[in-house]
């Protein structure tokens, strides 16, 4: 009867340290899916943050890319304005040479 006391109490006494290490494991567990759930949740954010990165950087990639076009464009504006300019003072220089012929030939001819 004693021994069987004594392994009642045994029994109890490992009951007890299993229950309680069932606690603690399960306290772990809980402990582990809370850090399992923030990790989850800061992923999500640096993802969000990568997403946004990725879009700025296309964003000045595409204004790079609007700036030399349109640095293109003005320079080609500038050539443009160029040959007119040139354009306009042959323009000019032709209408001062009909004029100059036109006074001559006026001169000579008596009215």
């Amino acid at each position: 009867m004693f021994s069987k006391r004594i392994e009642r109490d045994q029994l109890a006494t490992k009951k007890e340290q299993l229950e309680e290490a069932l606690l603690n494991v399960k306290m772990r567990g809980a402990e582990q899916e809370k850090q399992l759930h923030q990790l989850q949740e800061r992923i999500n954010l640096l993802e969000e943050e990568l997403a946004k990165a990725k879009l700025s950087k296309e964003y000045l990639v595409d204004q790079r890319h609007e700036k030399e076009v349109e640095a293109q464009y003005q320079e080609t504006i500038r050539g443009l304005k160029m040959t007119l300019e040139g354009w306009k003072r042959r323009c000019q220089d032709i209408a001062d040479d009909a004029e100059e012929q036109l006074r001559v030939a006026t001169a000579k001819t008596p009215f």
